[in-house]
């Protein structure tokens, strides 16, 4: 036994001078050859510069300018890794902490981390260039790093991250001054708790958290400052680069804030929205959220907005609008009110001062304009001191001091847009409508439950006025109708001015017109259409051409439109013209026989328009000095036959 006993003794003697020999040599110039030594022995044939350690901090060693060997040309792997091994000598491969200072690779398999585990993790000076990702003077620390075979090894790791880099570009996207803190945790779960760096001139900072799995990602608070974006492409470029990774996009809060956007369909400037509660990709109507804007001009759709200020609550199938308002076309306007997919509700919308040049087009525009609701209600309507201007050549119109006001007003829709309940007038300081002036023309109007009544419309000339009133039983089935106007020394221009019809003449004209039927469709007014008209003339002129008058009612496919623009400069004459009877009776028009004269033309037009059948018996009979003309409308063809006493021949 005491041999036994010395033995161990010198065994134990023996170890404690090999660890005492080993440690001086690590601290010696001899501690590179060894561990070079040592290394060609494990799985990783790596070599280092220089190797460093010092009993003062036992269990830290530093090596410098490790590389990997046994390739055809050395590659190196970084310019220093440090390693501050565990207490726990059971597993030689767990570490406190790593540290791999000064990375630079240009392929991404290039960079692979050996078979270990570390409480923390530490990649410093990390510079990759790849075709699709690029990060400069990148900076990542990792807690709990392991390595793992199912997961590459910047998602091998549970708790706390940072990332810091003074560039990254990833997939044309470039991101400056990039700093992460975060976590990552057993449920594959990634906490932003916070992160900052600029994109598009923009300082960009925020709180988020991803859900890999389902693809979700959650802005519990968001801020972009700054932003000045320019192209379309760079959104074209963010939407494919986010596509792959993100399915739902919560946003608790989000700010954008003094930023500028310029693209092909939006310009604005001063730009500060905040969004609460929205998520994506959810429609409006399916939200429960907040959305505000202030800027300084916005532009889209060729129009201006000045100062616009929205503050809008989102509910389900509801937007809840508490203000917006906004200075454009040199006026102003500010309503609010609630939204729904069938109703729009306003309590109040002002309108003053707006300058508005119609766009070419404009009347087909509205007539093809479809707005999505079934019913629009306004409270409170004060429109005030409006221009509008048209410069269409068909419809050249300009309305001064236009006043629109209303109170309790409700349109629905079916089958057109009906005044179904509320007051509303409308009046002008001025207007010119194809250079008709008017002056000071007021229209009245009002429903009670679907009973509509034109109060009245009065329409001022420079020496003649015209009256109007009528009213549409909206309520009841057949919506009867009827219509009552009354003109004195109205000018006769607007027939052609207005009405596009074939009468290029002046003076003026006195009218008594009496129209009633039902409108529930075309068929019920064709057929229910009755009543009279009845026009003198006084003081008129023929202003046309009677030859080129008479020669195009010659032609054989007569358009009404091209008739009504023979007008030309010439010298105008006298005409003397009987007053025009037009009897109608249940879709039946009838014209009594119409006769007008002057030194150099005269004409007949007598016959009947049966709407009900589509069917018309008109004749027209023209004489222009010695020629003579006769049209014959029938059904739906036009038959032209001449005579002229001059050469005797006919056609």
């Amino acid at each position: 036994m005491r041999i036994l006993a010395k033995w161990i003794v010198t065994l134990i003697i023996l170890l404690l001078l090999l660890i005492t020999v080993t440690l001086a040599l690590l601290q010696s110039r001899f501690a590179t050859p060894i561990i070079n030594r040592v290394a060609t022995y494990s799985p990783y044939p790596i070599q280092f510069q220089q190797v460093s350690y010092s009993l003062k901090q036992p269990w830290h060693m530093t090596f410098i300018g490790p590389s990997w060997s046994g390739l055809e040309q050395t590659r190196p792997i970084a310019q220093r890794v440090e390693l501050w091994w565990s207490a726990n000598l059971a597993h030689p491969r767990q570490f406190d902490s790593v540290l791999v200072a000064g990375i630079n690779y240009r392929e991404p398999s290039q960079f692979t981390l050996p078979a270990f585990a570390a409480k923390r993790l530490a990649l410093t000076d990390v510079s990759l260039l790849t075709p699709n990702f690029v990060m400069k003077s990148g900076k990542v620390e990792l807690n709990n790093w392991h390595s793992s075979a199912q997961y590459p090894w910047w998602q091998s790791f549970q708790g706390e991250f940072i990332v810091s880099a003074d560039r990254i570009y990833y997939h044309q996207q470039e991101l400056n001054q990039l700093l992460i803190n975060g976590r990552h945790s057993t449920t594959d779960k990634w906490l932003f708790d916070g992160l900052s760096f600029t994109w598009q001139h923009a300082q960009v900072s925020g709180q988020a958290i991803y859900y890999p799995q389902e693809k979700r990602l959650t802005l519990a608070q968001f801020t972009v400052q700054g932003l000045q974006l320019q192209q379309d492409s760079v959104l074209y470029s963010l939407n494919d680069t986010l596509k792959p990774y993100i399915n739902t996009l919560d946003i608790e809060r989000f700010d954008l804030l003094e930023s500028s956007v310029e693209l092909k369909q939006l310009t604005a400037n001063g730009v500060n929205l905040s969004l609460e509660n929205i998520t994506w990709p959810k429609n409006l109507w399916q939200q429960q959220g907040q959305i505000s804007l202030s800027a300084n001009n916005i532009q889209w759709q060729h129009i201006t907005f000045d100062n616009p200020i929205l503050d809008m609550q989102l509910q389900p199938d509801q937007l809840i609008i508490s203000g917006l308002s906004s200075q454009l076309l040199s006026g102003y306007i500010n309503l609010n009110g609630t939204i729904t997919p069938t109703t729009l509700s306003l309590k109040k919308v002002i309108i003053n001062g707006i300058k508005w040049i119609l766009p070419n087009g404009w009347l087909t525009q509205f007539q093809q304009l479809n707005l999505p609701w079934q019913q629009i209600e306004i409270q409170h309507l004060d429109t005030s001191n409006l221009l509008l201007t048209s410069t269409d050549p068909d419809w050249l119109i300009q309305m001064a001091g236009l006043d629109i006001t209303g109170d309790k007003l409700t349109w629905h829709h079916k089958d057109f847009w009906q005044l179904w309940q509320g007051e509303l007038a409308v009046s002008s300081s001025f207007s010119s409508i194809n250079q008709i002036i008017l002056n000071d023309p007021i229209m009245e109007m009002s429903s009670d439950q679907g009973n509509w009544q034109l109060k009245r419309a009065v329409l001022p000339f420079k020496d003649g006025l015209l009256r109007a009133t009528g009213k549409i039983e909206l309520s009841q089935s057949g919506r009867p109708w009827q219509l009552s106007i009354n003109g004195d020394s109205v000018p006769t221009r607007l027939l052609h001015a207005w009405l596009k019809l074939p009468l290029p003449i002046t003076g003026v004209m006195d009218n008594q017109i009496q129209l009633h039927g039902l409108s529930s469709d075309k068929a019920a007014l064709d057929y229910s259409l009755s009543g009279h008209i009845y026009t003198q003339w006084r003081d008129n002129q023929f202003i046309a051409s009677a030859q080129q008058y008479f020669q195009d009612w010659q032609q054989a496919q007569w358009q009404p439109k091209a008739m009504a623009k023979i007008t030309k400069d010439t010298k105008p004459h006298a005409i003397d013209i009987a007053p025009l009877q037009l009897q109608l009776n249940r879709g039946i028009a009838s014209v009594s026989p119409w006769h007008w004269q002057s030194p150099s033309l005269s004409g007949t037009l007598t016959g009947q328009w049966d709407f009900t059948q589509r069917e018309t018996d008109l004749q027209l009979n023209l004489i222009q000095d010695c020629q003579q003309l006769n049209r014959h409308w029938r059904q739906d063809k036009s038959q032209v036959t001449t005579a002229s006493s001059c050469t005797g021949s006919n056609k």
